[in-house]
């Protein structure tokens, strides 16, 4: 995780400055929908606040947000994230009556 995150950190990372803005993450995905949009301005917040709150994202929030994304979806707790788990993680739960 960490050498995949490290990378995909590298990539977004477009100025090379070693924390990546608002702009940057939005800019990786250009063709998102509004609603994309809000749910990666939600992600790219929440990504900070686990951090030090500055508004930008550092290398150590990003990698640490991803490993938190798995600890919550990784269900039979094998340290990893199967296609399954993270199908039932991102699936809204169904209204109960």
């Amino acid at each position: 995780m960490e050498t995949a995150g490290a990378a995909e950190f590298a990539r977004i990372d477009k100025d090379k400055s070693g924390t990546i803005t608002i702009d940057e993450y939005l800019a990786d995905s250009p063709d998102a929908t509004d609603d994309e949009v809000r749910r990666m301005k939600n992600r790219f917040a929440v990504m900070d606040r686990r951090g030090d709150g500055s508004g930008v994202v550092s290398q150590a929030e990003f990698i640490n947000f991803g490993k938190f994304v798995i600890e919550i979806a990784d269900a039979d707790h094998d340290g990893r994230m199967s296609r399954e788990e993270f199908v039932e993680s991102v699936t809204p739960a169904k209204p109960t009556q």
